[in-house]
């Protein structure tokens, strides 16, 4: 799957999770499930980008050019990877709230008396 079909899917996740009900816990951790899932697989592509993005850094510098040129470079011909980073970054933090949210809906349900 093409890494900007799993961006969507990650944007369609997060607007749905800022829509929920905060005190929907399944639901939240439905949410939570596609989302780490969908990161999973954006991982795997950042990865193999990172290679080809770390060869052409490499290939640049052997020229004689320092190591800011050849990032330069590599992030020219490959900005996918400049975006992959900082996507998954927020997505990262979307999911940390996720899992905020349930912690405190299980510690509320256990506070409540039966």
């Amino acid at each position: 799957m093409e890494y900007k079909t799993l961006i969507e899917s990650l944007d369609g996740i997060i607007d749905s999770y800022y829509a929920a009900e905060w005190d929907d816990a399944r639901m939240i951790n439905s949410m939570a499930k596609d989302l780490s899932t969908v990161m999973y697989r954006l991982e795997k592509i950042r990865s193999d980008i990172h290679k080809d993005f770390q060869i052409e850094k490499k290939a640049v510098m052997d020229t004689g050019a320092s190591a800011a040129k050849g990032e330069t470079l590599a992030h020219i011909k490959y900005p996918s990877m400049y975006e992959l980073r900082h996507v998954m970054k927020g997505a990262y933090e979307c999911l940390g709230l996720m899992k905020q949210n349930i912690m405190y809906k299980q510690s509320e349900m256990k506070l409540v008396p039966s």
